[in-house]
């Protein structure tokens, strides 16, 4: 596999035409190929800052490091050594040599596929759920016999990337605007969006089914009377069409409490996908809403609902039984803090094994992917200690699903 890493190296080529109006950034290391110098012409190239160099100034070991840069995800260490390593590695201009990795070889030789990881700082909860999809998505891709080439950075600098290092196809891994998906659209190539919805744009996508989610996780709650539900996501915006619209859990979560006469307005607190924002948020309704805090909240992320429990504890709240939680996403990280968090589980390995057979259809020009196609991921509601699992449903008028608008889901799966 091969892999880039941004550089802070000052020398290095600006963007393409092709980036100039998107969001500076910083530089990166190209990988070259040189002639082997001969007699007296023969120079000696800088040497390039190595996983013992980064060690040293960030402070940790070695195997630390490599770990980390390679996104084990094994590895128990805070954000903050996490973010550290990053940090100095990006500073240092250190990047993986260039490896190749091969698959088994498969019926269209061993085309090279671009997975553009986008993890912006606005989404640092979100980096090891990223891992959890793009893992199935390059293995798979291997194992149908393509080279996998992954880049990291802002867009100018894959942009770049691609430019020096053509791919024959590319996948979009995380939260992309439409500007981006436009920008990698000029490469001409399949593109393949993983994560983000971008039918408007032509661009075939796979995507989690959010609305048939949180449908799921608030018709859960309504059925042990809990009526009084608040929501935790984020406060972006994404344009669509050239028109701006909100997180697709507000956008869900409001229409269908709107349905059902239950939305409150000041119930819904948005900020980042990080387990502090979560924490922050949490602490900041039990202040606002002491006389009649809500019953249960839904989480848009499982960092958001670690650092929601958090909060709970502090403030000496029962959970379930004051207030429920439910996150979405199903990480190993939620089954690591008491109570274990009730979530909506979306199963990552299939999500990334059918993204990689999507794409490999796009690539053979397969019939069924030339038109703009959207391939939805359900999730599973799974059961744990965070919501009251025990009591019959509460039977009542609001429970009425005479509305055409949705359907409700009973279906849940109970863990333990």
């Amino acid at each position: 596999m091969n892999e880039f890493h941004p550089s802070a190296s000052p020398n290095t080529a600006a963007p393409t035409a092709a980036a100039a109006d998107t969001t500076p950034s910083g530089n990166y290391a190209k990988a070259t190929t040189s002639a082997s110098p001969t007699g007296s012409a023969k120079k000696r190239s800088r040497k390039s800052p190595t996983i013992r160099d980064v060690a040293k100034v960030a402070g940790v070991s070695a195997a630390t490091v490599s770990r980390v840069l390679n996104n084990d995800d094994t590895l128990s260490v805070s954000s903050t050594t996490r973010d550290r390593i990053f940090s100095v590695a990006t500073q240092m201009g250190y990047h993986k040599n260039r490896r190749t990795t091969h698959g088994s070889a498969g019926r269209d030789g061993h085309k090279t596929v671009a997975v553009v990881q986008r993890i912006a700082p606005f989404f640092k909860g979100e980096e090891m759920f990223a891992y959890y999809i793009r893992v199935p998505l390059e293995n798979k891709l291997e194992q149908l016999g393509y080279t996998v080439m992954r880049l990291n950075g802002s867009l100018p600098q894959v942009v770049e990337q691609l430019t020096d290092h053509p791919a024959d196809a590319i996948a979009a891994v995380g939260i992309f605007d439409s500007r981006e998906i436009v920008h990698l659209q000029k490469f001409r190539k399949p593109l393949l969006s993983i994560y983000t919805d971008t039918t408007a744009k032509r661009c075939n996508c796979v995507t989690p089914d959010i609305e048939s989610s949180v449908i799921a996780a608030l018709d859960f709650f309504i059925s042990r009377g809990q009526t009084r539900i608040g929501l935790l996501c984020t406060d972006l915006q994404f344009s669509k069409q050239n028109v701006m619209y909100d997180d697709p859990f507000l956008r869900a979560f409001r229409d269908y409490m709107t349905q059902r006469n239950l939305f409150v307005p000041s119930y819904v607190y948005r900020g980042q996908i990080t387990a502090d924002s979560g924490y922050k948020l949490m602490r900041q309704a039990m202040m606002e809403h002491r006389n009649a805090r809500p019953q249960a909240f839904l989480c848009c992320a499982d960092a958001m609902g670690v650092g929601a429990l958090q909060a709970l504890h502090e403030g000496g709240i029962d959970v379930p039984h004051e207030v429920s939680l439910i996150t979405f996403q199903g990480t190993p990280i939620t089954q690591q803090v008491y109570p274990e968090l009730s979530t909506l589980t979306l199963n990552t390995s299939a999500m990334g094994q059918a993204s990689a057979m999507l794409l490999h259809g796009m690539i053979t020009d397969n019939e069924s992917v030339k038109a703009p196609c959207h391939l939805l991921f359900g999730t599973t509601l799974e059961l744990r200690g965070s919501t009251i699992n025990d009591m019959p449903p509460v039977q009542s008028a609001e429970l009425d699903d005479s509305t055409p608008v949705y359907a409700t889901m009973k279906r849940f799966h109970r863990l333990g």
